[in-house]
């Protein structure tokens, strides 16, 4: 029997892409278990698995996660979730892909989105990663991104008529968190983790000049084209209730983060954003978008976003490109040939299906053999790893009494936190049930799939 653990964040950005990596690990065999979720969830309604494959949403840099995972007969993979995508000042504040020496043992692959990602994991690595634990692949959202998906997205979308879509992306300034405090936080606890001052600090002072700016320009296309319906769709980490207050005497304008970008996508006639990966998810769809920066800072815009983009940098030129986007005489092209050669170095999966693949790799894994190397693994340097476990506990203890005391309005910021929180990951039975059907028919799959929900936002898949 296979079994595979597949935790899941957020479900407007890994559900549907982690779901198409489940359905094909049980198309690759007969005796396969899938527990997809919120990795709490799975954990606490499942009996210890004989052995399994975790799928994470990213290199966990703390030793006594691997150390419980072996425990539970864990074998850890990942598939980073925010990768190869990130501004110059990120970049040089936070080496993401960097992992303590002591935890690169522990784990079995790592899957990279393309070339400059696994150049970045074995240069920030001192060259200490095995290249055979590491496989480009790309990511399966940009699988769902293309046309083959396309009718499984419109069916899903609420909004049937077609918009213009705006996609924002101002998760510094607009956070539900305070950005100062969480820096804060997360500085004390992980090693290595940049300063407010270091790290976001310059972020929100760029996103605080761009914003008034960005929105003027799109309350003049509201106004001006008042025919059009435009979907703004603020990111994830974001506070929606600003762009209600901006909006609320527009009667065309609609704010709604319920949709994954390639949901909005499907029914979008083009796709305004001021730097925001979701322009890379529309050139897979084969959409034209505009990046938007009435002010401009190349140190703070995420790569590549406006290199596939129009760049337009002032209200005038907007409106104008606007104007020729709906006027569909003059049939503008997108140059996708040219936005895959700049895509591919950092995401792979322009011309395959990234979830083929790394379903394939977590299957081809032996989870018996494997787990009895890690568990050896586990034995190797016993002592030594449990100081360092040890040490870890005690300083995060002292570190949450230094919290308790230092963060004045702690119960608020707590309640910042569950604010983001809630609506992140909200599973129900009957939507996974349609979204697997459906898929399966894109895919023309000759099996059935039972479904079962063990706890609140946690599912078991299997064949029937």
């Amino acid at each position: 029997m296979k079994n595979f653990i597949i935790p899941l964040e957020t479900k407007v950005r890994d559900y549907e892409s982690r779901l198409l990596i489940s359905i094909h690990l049980l198309s690759l065999s007969d005796n396969t278990n899938i527990f997809i979720g919120e990795r709490r969830s799975i954990f606490s309604s499942i009996s210890k698995l004989e052995n399994f494959v975790y799928l994470s949403l990213g290199v966990d840099k703390q030793l006594l996660f691997y150390k419980n995972l072996i425990k539970k007969n864990g074998i850890f993979t990942s598939l980073d979730e925010e990768s190869a995508i990130f501004t110059k000042s990120t970049k040089r504040s936070y080496a993401r892909h960097s992992m303590p020496k002591n935890i690169i043992k522990y784990v079995t692959k790592i899957f990279v989105w393309g070339k400059k990602d696994y150049e970045k994991v074995i240069n920030q690595n001192n060259q200490l990663v095995n290249k055979n634990k590491l496989a480009i692949c790309g990511n399966p959202r940009f699988d769902l991104s293309k046309p083959i998906f396309k009718n499984f997205y419109i069916k899903k979308n609420t909004i049937k008529d077609k918009y213009i879509l705006v996609n924002c992306a101002f998760g510094k300034l607009n956070n539900y968190v305070s950005d100062e405090i969480d820096s804060k936080v997360w500085s004390l606890r992980v090693p290595g983790y940049p300063s407010f001052e270091k790290g976001k600090k310059s972020a929100i002072e760029y996103e605080k000049k761009l914003f008034s700016l960005f929105i003027d320009g799109i309350k003049k296309l509201v106004a001006i084209n008042s025919n059009e319906i435009f979907l703004l769709r603020p990111h994830p980490v974001e506070n929606e209730n600003i762009y209600k207050k901006i909006f609320e005497n527009y009667h065309n304008v609609i704010i709604s983060k319920k949709l994954s970008p390639q949901c909005a996508s499907a029914n979008a006639k083009f796709l305004i954003h001021n730097g925001c990966t979701t322009a890379i998810e529309a050139n897979f769809a084969k959409i034209n978008s505009i990046c938007y920066l009435p002010y401009y800072d190349e140190d703070h815009i995420q790569e590549l976003t406006d290199d596939v983009s129009e760049r337009i940098y002032d209200q005038k030129t907007l409106i104008e490109k606007v104007k020729s986007y709906l006027d569909k005489s003059l049939g503008n092209k997108l140059n996708n040939d040219i936005n895959n050669q700049l895509i591919k170095p950092f995401i792979d999966n322009t011309n395959y299906l990234s979830y083929e693949y790394i379903a394939k790799e977590m299957s081809n894994i032996d989870q018996q053999l494997e787990i009895k190397t890690q568990k050896a693994n586990h034995r190797k340097n016993k002592f030594i790893e449990n100081l360092h476990i040890f040490y870890f506990k005690i300083r995060n203890r002292i570190i949450n009494v230094y919290l308790l005391f230092s963060i004045k309005d702690r119960l608020n910021y707590l309640n910042q936190i569950k604010n983001r929180e809630k609506n992140k990951l909200n599973l129900e039975l009957t939507e996974i049930k349609d979204d697997i059907k459906d898929l399966s028919s894109i895919l023309n799959l000759k099996f059935e799939i039972n479904i079962i929900e063990t706890k609140k936002n946690c599912f078991k898949l299997f064949k029937s």
